[in-house]
């Protein structure tokens, strides 16, 4: 039987393996700092969506006058809070949270498909007054 050879130890390469340390190391916090950077702007995103469709369903809407380069609005507690909009005339219609005023969404309506049950009312309130 022949005799059983040890294994010698594995000595690790100096200078190669320190360079893609150091890169992998640099790769994981320049990637890891631009996903954080995308994901908070994402879902700023999607919060300021989500509020620009839940408020006119679900919040007070009322009307802000425009006040120089702003717009302002009175909230249910009497206080006078702004808004910020591209001009769009004297007033825009606004919607907000009851329990917190100073989440606010300006209203848009969006293009309506005919047949639908705004667009059928609003062709039928203009026939009835003409």
């Amino acid at each position: 039987m022949g005799a059983c050879r040890r294994p010698r130890p594995h000595r690790p390469v100096r200078g190669r393996q320190d360079l893609g340390d150091a890169l992998s190391t640099i790769g994981v916090l320049l990637v890891g700092a631009v996903g954080a950077g995308v994901t908070a702007f994402g879902g700023a995103a999607l919060w300021l969506a989500f509020l620009h469709w839940y408020l006119p369903r679900y919040g007070i809407t009322v009307d802000a006058e425009r006040i120089s380069n702003t717009y302002a609005y009175t909230d249910t507690n009497g206080v006078t809070r702004p808004v910020y909009s591209k001009p769009k005339g004297p007033t825009v219609r606004v919607a907000y949270n009851s329990r917190k005023s100073n989440y606010v969404a300006v209203c848009e309506s969006g293009p309506v498909r005919p047949g639908t049950p705004s667009s059928h009312w609003a062709s039928s309130a203009s026939a009835s007054s003409g």
